[in-house]
């Protein structure tokens, strides 16, 4: 099985510059690593292989066996129905609360 993990910026988010500049930063490998570390999950980030705490570097629940790796299969863009639910959870997060906070 394969999966990867997406971050986005939306189009009417108030700094997208400093989203951005976060998001290279969570990329940088270095920080990937941290984050592996922290996460105990493998990362996407070339070159974080060489800042992995030793104990990940052969966990084989991070490393794929070699028998293992032949190409997998990414599905599709989620179906309508999830689509639609993201939506309505993105557009229920603009509004103000009821207490006014937002």
């Amino acid at each position: 099985m394969l999966w990867m993990d997406s971050v986005a910026v939306l189009k009417d988010a108030q700094n997208p510059e400093a989203a951005k500049t976060s998001m290279n930063s969570t990329m940088e490998p270095k920080t990937a690593a941290m984050i592996s570390e922290v996460a105990r999950h493998a990362n996407g980030s070339s070159g974080s292989d060489a800042f992995m705490p030793e104990d990940m570097k052969t966990a084989r629940g991070i490393v794929i066996p070699k028998e293992l790796k032949a190409p997998g299969v990414f599905r599709s863009t989620c179906p309508p129905d999830v689509r639609q639910i993201s939506r309505i959870w993105t557009d229920l997060q603009k509004r103000p609360t009821i207490h006014g906070d937002r």
